[in-house]
């Protein structure tokens, strides 16, 4: 018996199975609303635990139960997937029972629609014939990117109008000019396609006021040289009207009509000639009931000993200063307490053509006096008014002059100016010219010497109250000083 005894005492324990195990390995979730989800977990003589990892555990939990794990997601509002992974594994013997993941993942949420709000305050305005002071509407407009605007009908912008002041629109009419009731639409829309627009109505009492046409003056008189614009102002209501011009020859009389701003403008040209001359403009009402008006236009005939053959104002341009020279003499001395400077500005294509001018563009010739001066080699700088003084001092026989200035031009033939004259070439021939008689110019320049670059600005005028005026920037294409010592 003791033998048998050792025998059984000897005998090896029962093996033992250590495992773990899942009944699925993934699971997938609904975006909203989803269910809890359970997994079986079979452990063979073994303890577990879960663990979720920290970036999921925003959306991702699970209760540890007996034989399972039931696993809860949150909502998905994001338009995404999102996914991650359950571990299970043992507390006891993990180097015989292995671990196992579960992997978890969600649908992409939808996002939600923005709300948005836009409503006025009144969707219906009445305004009186006349003299209505504007009316508010004011603008409920919410929503995340939202905005707006106000646009009046183009049928109604003519008297309608809504200006957006913040959240207000601030609308207004014009006095009525139309015999029945007439009505506008101003829109209200936004920058979102799926947000309604909204409309307001807007409406205004019928005019009661007569048409009527006023014409002022019915007549105007010019001189022969007259530079001065004159306004004929038409005053009308319940109508429109054109004009139409009679008897102006030669388009000696210039008119602009601008209905408007309910006037016209009439200037004319210098008249050469010695007899008076004459024309109407004419106003006509589109109402047959109204009729047309006539306002005589006349010019005196030329009672002036004015020289100057140009007709207009002359503007000059770059092309008209291509070529420019100064000329000028060192020779003074105490008889002779001035400078002379000679200043030729051109066209490139007017030149000397045996001996004459001809070509085609501007010419101007200037004779400018100054105090003496040192250095040659630049005009100096200033103001030059057009002086017509110039006195024979009795005891030297000496010319003076208020210097600086500009000598004057005097006319002698067709063609000759005398010291400072315009020229205009057209053809090849001179087609008009004159003695320049009043204004000024102005000189200033940038550097020394003949390098110097010059601003000169003219401003002349004539004896028939014409204006030749340009700028000059540059340096002289020929500079001469003539030395007699």
């Amino acid at each position: 018996m003791a033998v048998a005894g050792l025998v059984c005492s000897c005998q090896p324990e029962e093996e033992k199975n250590y495992s773990l195990s899942v009944n699925t390995e993934s699971l997938t979730f609904a975006s909203v609303a989803a269910q809890p989800q359970t997994v079986v977990v079979d452990a063979e003589n073994v303890d577990w635990t879960f663990d979720i990892p920290a970036d999921a555990q925003s959306w991702l939990s699970a209760e540890k139960g007996a034989g399972e794990l039931i696993v809860t997601v949150t909502d998905n509002i994001v338009e995404t997937v999102r996914s991650s992974s359950i571990k299970i594994s043992a507390t006891s013997h993990g180097e015989v029972a292995k671990p196992c993941n579960i992997l978890v993942s969600q649908e992409a949420g939808e996002s939600a629609a923005p709300e948005y709000v836009l409503a006025v305050d009144r969707t219906e305005l009445h305004f009186g014939e006349k003299d209505n002071a504007p009316q508010e509407i004011t603008v409920t407009a919410e929503g995340e990117g939202l905005t707006w605007e106000a646009v009046v009908d183009f049928g109604a912008s003519e008297w309608l109008s809504a200006d957006v002041e913040a959240d207000k629109i601030m609308v207004s009419v014009s006095d009525s000019d139309v015999y029945s009731v007439r009505t506008g639409r101003i829109t209200v829309r936004t920058n979102i396609a799926d947000v309604p627009k909204v409309e307001i109505t807007v409406s205004q009492d019928e005019c009661t006021t007569k048409p009527y046409i006023k014409v002022d003056p019915l007549s105007l008189e010019f001189g022969a040289i007259d530079k001065s614009e004159k306004i004929i102002t038409v005053d009308c209501f319940g109508m429109t009207w054109k004009s139409r011009v009679d008897g102006f020859d030669n388009n000696w009389c210039s008119v602009w009509a601008d209905r408007d701003a309910g006037t016209i403008t009439v200037s004319v040209d210098r008249n050469i000639t010695s007899s008076q001359r004459s024309g109407t403009i004419t106003v006509q009402p589109d109402d047959d009931g109204f009729e047309d008006i006539v306002i005589t236009v006349t010019q005196a005939g030329n009672d002036s000993d004015a020289t100057s053959s140009l007709v207009d104002d002359v503007e000059l341009s770059d092309e008209s200063f291509e070529f420019t020279s100064v000329s000028v003499s060192t020779d003074y001395s105490d008889k002779m307490p001035y400078i002379v400077w000679n200043v030729t500005l051109r066209s490139e294509a007017v030149n000397y053509d045996s001996g004459q001018l001809a070509g085609e563009g501007d010419y101007m010739s200037l004779r400018l006096v100054t105090e003496p001066v040192e250095d040659f080699s630049v005009i100096p700088a200033g103001e030059y008014p057009v002086d017509d003084y110039h006195v024979i001092d009795p005891q030297t026989q000496v010319q003076e002059y208020h210097a600086p200035c500009v000598v004057p031009g005097k006319y002698t033939r067709p063609g000759f100016y005398g010291a400072s004259s315009y020229k205009r070439f057209e053809n090849g021939e001179e087609s008009a010219g004159t003695a320049i008689l009043g204004g000024s110019l102005n000189i200033s320049h940038e550097g020394e010497g003949r390098d110097a670059v010059y601003t000169v600005v003219l401003s002349f005028t004539d004896d028939a109250e014409n204006t030749i005026s340009g700028t000059f920037t540059g340096k002289f294409t020929e500079y001469t000083i003539i030395n007699n010592d």
